[in-house]
């Protein structure tokens, strides 16, 4: 019985019998200790080596279909908040890549996206790290709605016995 990143690790039989490890709500099994170990750092993300970093990424809560909107966001240091500037920030929706843009001097990123059909999705940007930065993420939603369309009905009189009606849609 051991323990690796507070993970319990039952090793039952030095027999060849798989390690297991309880973790996600279930046993996992594994040939051997580095495979768990590695299955363990899939599960947990691995951990962080380098300077810790913050990514942040903001969009409009709500978008048209086929609308190009900006996700934009910032890297920075997590200990002292200084901008980091020309590193590489993966965007996505829903798993779906959007792109890969750089930071600029004051470590912001700006990508434009346009999002086809109506539905809630998860936008995330990562930051894979270097040798000196560590690794970091963030996400946020947003809707792309169908936007409703109202009916307008102007009245008037436009000359003496005459009615002129009009119809028009509103967005």
């Amino acid at each position: 019985h051991s323990t690796y990143r507070g993970i319990d690790i039952q090793v039952w039989m030095p027999d060849g019998t798989p390690y297991t490890a309880y973790f996600d709500g279930s046993w996992h099994m594994a040939a051997d200790l580095s495979t768990l170990k590695a299955a363990i750092d899939d599960f947990l993300e691995p951990e962080p080596v380098g300077i810790p970093t913050t990514t942040t990424i903001s969009a409009p809560e709500t978008v048209g279909p086929g609308e190009t909107f900006n996700i934009i966001g910032q890297l920075t240091r997590k200990d002292t908040g200084v901008a980091i500037p020309n590193m590489s920030i993966n965007v996505s929706y829903n798993g779906k890549p959007l792109g890969s843009v750089l930071t600029d001097m004051q470590g912001v990123y700006t990508i434009p996206a346009s999002i086809p059909t109506p539905g809630t999705y998860t936008l995330r940007a990562e930051f894979l790290g270097t040798a000196e930065y560590a690794a970091s993420k963030s996400q946020a939603d947003t809707m792309v709605t169908t936007p409703l369309m109202t009916a307008i009905k102007i009245t008037g009189s436009i000359a003496t016995g005459l009615a002129l009606t009009m119809y028009g849609l509103r967005k």
